[in-house]
Parts: structure tokens; C-alpha cells; sequence
């Protein structure tokens, strides 16, 4: 509509290309600062594209987005922090102050978390936990760690698996697994228990 404008502005005027040089040049001169002007007008008034959650796996996903803000949310972002209670293994006679840390791990989806478990017996055990919904399913499998078990320090080979629910208010979670560690050298079993049960409460 603007450059219609222009157009018909320059036929109306078109006579003025008669006039002398000087005129002509300031004639053009002040259509190269009309056009320059009206371009610069026209790019500043482009839309903001809409901001919010690009992703369609994510729980706020907004169709509506144009470009991505950072806010998405998944399912595993709940379980994420510290917990810190009671593993109880009967068969094994194992009572355990467990500490299971729940991070972040965009590697492996967005329904995965990366999970770090310490006790007295062995720290920083490494693992993976997927979500689905409120149910968290733990998996670790880690070579050669250095535990220390009935007053023995013993390099093992340690497997826990199981399932922990978090609370509705998400400030526990619970459940149950199992816990194996063999001797990394022998083979032999120093823990075999498969009825562990864990509650521990958000730090």
C-alpha cells in the first residue's frame, strides 16, 4: 500500500524531471530517503515471533510457539534432586542410609534421568532412571567399585534394579529392589538380596 503511494506520487510529479540538474538531483535524492525510510519502517513493524515450549513430547507443549523459550517441562523434571532414607535389605541384613540423587540427563530422552546412589558401603554409584508418570524404574550396572562390606574392603561388581513412586506431593519416594555385588576378582557373591525396600525423603 505504501510503495502504491510512492508510485503514484512519482507519476504525479513526474514533470519535475524537466527542471534543471540541481532539482533533479535533489528530486531523487528525496526519493532515496522516502524509500530508505519506508524500508526501515516496514522491517521494524515484522511481528515477534510467539515464544513458549516447541516440543511436542514436553508436558506444556504450545502449538502456538514459533520459537523455543527454554520452558518446556517433561515428566523426569519431577523426579529431579536429592533423597535421602532408609534401604532395608532383609535377606542380606543390610540396613543402609542411601542417598540417590536424580539429575538431569538430556542424553538418553526426555523421560530418563541420571541417577548417583551412596551409602557406607559404596559411593557414587552410577545408574539410570526412566519415568513414567509417577514411577521411576532404577537400573544400575557398575564394574570394579570399591566397597567395604562386613569390615572387608572388596572391589565388586554391583546390580540394582527395581521401581521407586513418587509421593503426590512429591517430597518421597518408595519402593523396591534388588542388590547384587560380586567379587570383581573372584566372582564370588558378597550381597545377594532381593528384597531390598527403600523410602526417602527430598532434600
Amino acid at each position: 500500500m505504501l510503495f502504491q503511494y510512492l508510485h503514484d506520487f512519482y507519476l504525479k510529479n513526474a514533470n519535475l524531471f524537466n527542471m534543471n540538474t540541481r532539482n533533479n538531483f535533489q528530486f531523487v535524492a528525496q526519493w532515496v530517503l522516502i524509500l530508505g525510510a519506508s524500508f526501515f519502517f516496514l522491517q521494524s513493524c515484522d511481528p515477534e515471533p510467539i515464544q513458549g515450549c516447541t516440543d511436542p513430547a514436553s508436558l506444556n507443549f504450545d502449538a502456538t510457539a514459533e520459537e523455543d523459550d527454554g520452558s518446556c517441562e517433561y515428566e523426569a523434571d519431577k523426579f529431579v534432586g536429592s533423597f535421602s532414607g532408609d534401604l532395608v535389605c532383609s535377606s542380606g541384613s543390610i540396613t543402609e542410609v542411601l542417598v540417590v540423587d536424580v539429575l538431569e540427563d538430556a542424553t538418553t530422552g526426555t523421560d530418563s534421568v541420571a541417577l548417583s546412589l551412596s551409602t557406607s558401603i559404596f559411593s557414587g554409584l552410577a545408574g539410570v532412571g526412566v519415568v513414567s508418570g509417577d514411577e521411576m524404574t532404577i537400573s544400575v550396572n557398575a564394574d570394579s567399585v570399591a566397597i567395604e562390606f562386613n569390615g572387608l574392603m572388596n572391589e565388586a561388581d554391583i546390580v540394582m534394579n527395581g521401581v521407586m513412586t513418587l509421593s503426590a506431593d512429591e517430597s518421597n519416594v518408595s519402593g523396591s529392589t534388588s542388590l547384587m555385588a560380586n567379587s570383581t576378582a573372584t566372582g564370588s557373591t558378597i550381597i545377594n538380596s532381593d528384597d531390598c525396600s527403600y523410602s526417602g525423603d527430598r532434600q
